[in-house]
């Protein structure tokens, strides 16, 4: 096999209606084949993840509070997500060059196996298939791609654990091999 890489990626706000391929949302997302092979290995929501991580704190909040100024874990989630406080959002606002707001509740990380470098000519141009999408060379086999993929996923929480029992914890987790991009490089 040629040498190939992982490409690794974090960003912000995951879409979870994408990523689990709710077919409200796919069907204006033209880069996905509906015929296209996907799994979704753990499929939860960040309100359910919010729930299991803080409602035991959340309800020891409120014991003794007037309802009204109880939280919910509905509740929390709007203040994470509005708190503008801290370092971090101060730099992010400098260098944006307006305010930043608040916290994010989540962050997606894409993963995948395999060298997504264009096959290209002597001359350096890009080479495309008949039906114009891209060749790929060095990408491995869907399966491979998949199985290290699903092992990478099952070992992420006891590898970003902390000793406390903290740490990075998932909320979904899916394979697509159903997105494919055409046109333009």
């Amino acid at each position: 096999m040629p040498s190939t890489t992982i490409r690794y990626h974090v960003g912000a706000d995951p879409v979870l209606k994408h990523n689990n391929r709710t077919k409200k949302i796919v069907k204006y997302e033209p880069h996905i084949d509906p015929a296209g092979h996907h799994e979704s290995w753990m499929d939860g929501t960040l309100e359910d993840k919010y729930t299991e991580l803080f409602g035991e704190a959340i309800q020891e909040y409120n014991k003794g509070r007037r309802k009204d100024r109880q939280l919910t874990v509905a509740k929390y989630m709007d203040k994470v997500a509005g708190d503008r406080r801290g370092r971090a959002n101060r730099a992010a606002s400098k260098a944006a060059g307006r305010e930043v707001k608040g916290k994010h509740l989540a962050y997606e990380v894409i993963v995948g196996v395999g060298n997504t470098n264009q096959a290209r000519d002597a001359d350096g141009h890009i080479v495309r298939a008949a039906d114009g999408s891209r060749l790929m060379p060095q990408r491995v086999p869907d399966e491979t791609d998949r199985a290290i993929v699903r092992e990478y996923c099952e070992g992420f929480e006891k590898r970003n654990s902390t000793p406390d029992g903290g740490g990075l914890k998932l909320v979904s987790a899916q394979w697509h091999e159903d997105e494919f991009f055409r046109g333009a490089a």
